[in-house]
């Protein structure tokens, strides 16, 4: 799994820097792609505490919480999350990507580049992609 870095806020304004890919103590991996600072951490510890519908991160003021997230479990079971807290049925093909660069790194998955290939691909054609790529393995 890999992810670009860049961080956006204060109305889609380069901040930096940001952690999109995790692993959990579980060996699950999680991609999270949003606009908004501080999101892909507070679903990684949703989903690290168990995603418990009950304990949903509660966004503070106008806080914007779209986003959309890949989860690998460890077997290997995929499942997506589309900014409404609820997980897909598990997914099961080939590749997967989530955020605005979504397109141009499935294709360059589709053409054999590497999960981090294919983000740094996916960051020279969308302009909402790049800094730092973070690739982590299964």
């Amino acid at each position: 799994m890999a992810g670009d870095g860049r961080a956006l806020g204060f109305d889609s304004v380069s901040v930096g820097e940001k952690t999109k890919v995790f692993r959990l103590c579980d060996g699950t991996l999680i991609g999270v792609s949003s606009s908004s600072l501080g999101i892909p951490k507070a679903v990684r510890d949703w989903v690290e505490k168990g995603m418990d519908v009950s304990d949903i991160p509660v966004p503070r003021n106008d806080d914007n919480f779209e986003f959309e997230a890949l989860i690998v479990r460890k077997n290997g079971e995929a499942v997506l999350l589309d900014g409404n807290w609820l997980p897909s049925d598990p997914v099961k093909g080939e590749y997967y990507a989530v955020g605005s660069g979504k397109q141009y790194a499935l294709a360059a998955l589709a053409l054999g580049k590497s999960a981090k290939e294919s983000v740094e691909v996916a960051a020279k054609l969308d302009v909402w992609t790049g800094g730092t790529v973070t690739a982590i393995t299964h």
